[in-house]
């Protein structure tokens, strides 16, 4: 059993391309929808993110996400068009951003919370308990922030991005970033 399993093994190694997909159609592309969020990769090695504007049989407009040069839509010629990606995950924020904001707001709301809530002055250890009710606002603020930020994450790894076109005419080598 072992043998025959090795076998398979070994031919499926040697012949992916018999069970690959296809996406060399440019159609899938043009039917693609106004606004739908896609990473385009050129021959040049330069990945562009952004949302499609439009697309036909000469090439695609892209409203850029980051305009690199400032220009915010890019036209980008069919031949130049190495894989088009279809982007099915949500664009997360920088996770350092929102644990940090999710701390301030939760250190601001429990110090308030106390100073507000607190009847009793024992000679200055009110403003000591002002600032425990800050830290474990804080602490509850960054856990919070954490969880939605972790949330949001799982979704996306639900949600996989879609190869919608490929062209294989060319090399796939790094020494061959140009097509012939």
């Amino acid at each position: 059993m072992r043998r025959v399993l090795a076998a398979v093994l070994v031919l499926l190694s040697f012949c992916p391309p018999l069970f690959a997909r296809k996406n060399s159609d440019w159609g899938k592309v043009e039917k693609m929808k106004q606004g739908t969020p896609v990473w385009v990769e050129l021959w040049k090695g330069v990945t562009l993110r952004g949302r499609l504007q439009s697309a036909d049989g000469k090439g695609l407009r892209l409203v850029l996400t980051y305009p690199w040069d400032g220009t915010p839509v890019e036209d980008v010629s069919r031949a130049d068009v190495r894989k088009v990606i279809h982007v099915r995950h949500p664009f997360l924020p920088d996770p350092h951003t929102v644990m940090v904001g999710g701390a301030f707001i939760g250190g601001a709301t429990g110090a308030a919370a106390v100073a507000i809530g607190d009847k009793n002055d024992c000679q200055g250890c009110k403003g000591f308990r002002i600032v425990l009710g800050g830290v474990g606002g804080a602490i509850l603020g960054f856990v919070g922030a954490a969880t939605v930020e972790g949330g949001f994450g799982v979704y996306g790894l639900f949600h996989h991005n879609k190869v919608v076109y490929e062209d294989t005419t060319a090399s796939f080598y790094p020494h061959n970033s140009a097509k012939p």
